[in-house]
């Protein structure tokens, strides 16, 4: 649903987000990292996830950092049940990884006060 949704708004901006860069010593893949950060650091959550989405794909492994900072954007921008499937990602290799731990307990509390709010004032995941 996010990268559906991302692609469709962002897909102008971001079809080739590494061309602007000189740097050649550095790989796509950081390099949209590396702005998915900046645009984390701005409160552009949305933006964040898809650049981090994108520097997944042109990675070559799965890799870690990348994927544990999406489950925060996709935190900050409610995409709470997408960040819970990344926290599983990352615990099927790294069980013990103590940042995804606590961000997937607080994703299920928040899971379960939204489905408590709901009841009473009609509020939902997406």
């Amino acid at each position: 649903l996010l990268v559906v949704f991302a692609t469709k708004s962002y897909s102008s901006s971001y079809q080739q987000p590494c061309h602007h860069y000189d740097d050649t010593s550095v790989s796509c893949s950081s390099k949209l990292k590396i702005e998915g950060d900046l645009n984390f650091q701005q409160k552009k959550y949305l933006k964040a996830a898809v650049l981090y989405t994108r520097a997944l794909e042109q990675s070559k492994h799965n890799n870690l950092t990348v994927r544990s900072n999406r489950v925060m954007a996709l935190m900050k921008a409610g995409f709470l049940i997408k960040a819970l499937q990344d926290c599983d990602i990352i615990l099927r290799d790294h069980p013990e990884h103590i940042k995804t731990l606590y961000r997937k307990g607080s994703i299920l509390k928040a899971i379960a006060d939204v489905t408590i709010d709901k009841e009473g004032e009609g509020k939902d995941l997406m």
